[in-house]
């Protein structure tokens, strides 16, 4: 055997049920030399491991369901062979003795979402210089300082994946760092703040062929649309994928919006709007801010906005436009 894939065993209720049960598969597990590639079921950090000490030999570990709040790296850093790591706890997990991964120099591809303390992480990351893919997140509470030191020497990094920059994230620093990572192709941002200045520093990541983008949507969602799809117009000759992750929240306040904006018509005959929604749909459309253009030339500062409503099928023509050698 040289796969096992646990992920979807169920683990006995009962707790000296689940005793036996767990000291029986580690005594069963550490029998087979053969094994190289582990898929895990939910579990807890201690389970995993005991696992990797009894199998050292593994290549592959994916553990995406650690009920606990703490993971200790010694052991697995005591996995030569590994090559792919994936770690995701249901709630959120602190990493103890991160160094420990270091000694894990075949290492190609690591995953550790959902991580507490993810400044401690990337500085160690930061020195994992064979990695080609990487996934992290929460990228909360951690400085610009942190991120340079994570990201700047992953000179063979391909693919990178950022979850739940929010609050004070870095996001400029971030990508102003990864934009000169020479090998990096893919670029995965899930639940980030999108902020004034993103479109600035998104255009300069030339190197980017394939890009993902799920922003969060709690305030001023037209200004966010309009921020990302300034910044993704400027990648137009280098970027050839690019998916757009639109949240139901976010639909659905669109509609909200609509709603309000029909019923104050009925209710004044103001000669001018800076509103400007079209017809009413079915929780598919989105707001993008609009800067007012005059005669083809840029808005002045303090210009009059426009809030344009655009449905999906305009919308993906908009960036079909924007955007012609890029698959949306």
């Amino acid at each position: 055997t040289k796969h096992l894939d646990m992920r979807n065993v169920l683990v006995p209720d009962n707790r000296e049920v689940r005793k036996t049960w767990r000291s029986d598969c580690i005594k069963a597990l550490s029998k087979v030399h053969t094994l190289v590639k582990l898929d895990l079921c939910r579990c807890s950090s201690d389970f995993l491991d005991e696992i990797v000490a009894a199998c050292p030999q593994l290549e592959y570990i994916s553990a995406k369901a650690i009920k606990n709040s703490q993971i200790n790296m010694t052991n697995l850093g005591n996995c030569p062979n590994l090559i792919e790591l994936n770690i995701r706890s249901l709630e959120g997990i602190t990493v103890i003795n991160v160094s420990a991964l270091m000694n894990l120099t075949k290492l190609k591809h690591l995953s550790l979402i959902t991580v507490k303390n993810m400044s401690e992480v990337l500085e160690v990351v930061g020195k994992m210089t064979q990695l080609e893919s990487l996934e992290l997140g929460e990228m909360i509470n951690v400085t610009e300082t942190h991120v340079i030191q994570g990201f700047s020497q992953l000179t063979k990094l391909r693919h990178l994946r950022l979850e739940k920059g929010q609050q004070d994230c870095p996001t400029d620093a971030i990508l102003q760092t990864i934009s000169q990572l020479p090998s990096l192709i893919q670029l995965e941002l899930i639940n980030f703040d999108v902020k004034a200045g993103f479109e600035v520093s998104l255009a300069r990541c030339s190197n980017i062929k394939i890009l993902l983008m799920i922003p969060t949507y709690v305030t001023q969602s037209a200004t966010t649309n309009h921020l990302v799809m300034e910044g993704v117009s400027k990648l137009d000759k280098t970027l050839n994928f690019f998916a757009w992750g639109l949240t139901l929240e976010l639909l659905r306040v669109t509609d909200k919006f609509i709603d309000q904006w029909e019923m104050g018509q009925k209710n004044t005959s103001a000669k001018s709007t800076t509103q400007n929604p079209q017809k009413k749909s079915g929780g598919d459309s989105i707001p993008i801010l609009k800067p007012a253009i005059v005669d083809g030339k840029k808005p002045k500062e303090g210009a009059v906005t426009q809030v344009d409503v655009l449905q999906l099928p305009k919308l993906h023509k908009v960036l079909t436009a924007l955007l012609p050698n890029t698959k949306i």
